[in-house]
């Protein structure tokens, strides 16, 4: 899909998408929650975490 398009490019239409939400402070001890929480807050309907497992 974004074959002919370089990274750079990418992200820059990315990053234009992106929107600013509130922090989701809970549970301040566990990032993954946190981020699951924000994008929920956010309304995401997908949303993947844990990549350190993924990616090994």
């Amino acid at each position: 899909m974004y074959l002919d398009t370089n990274a750079c490019d990418l992200f820059e239409a990315v990053w234009q998408e992106a929107q600013l939400i509130d922090d989701a402070p809970e549970p301040a001890n566990n990032n993954d929650a946190r981020l699951v929480a924000a994008a929920t807050a956010a309304g995401m309907r997908l949303f993947v975490t844990g990549d350190k497992r993924v990616l090994g």
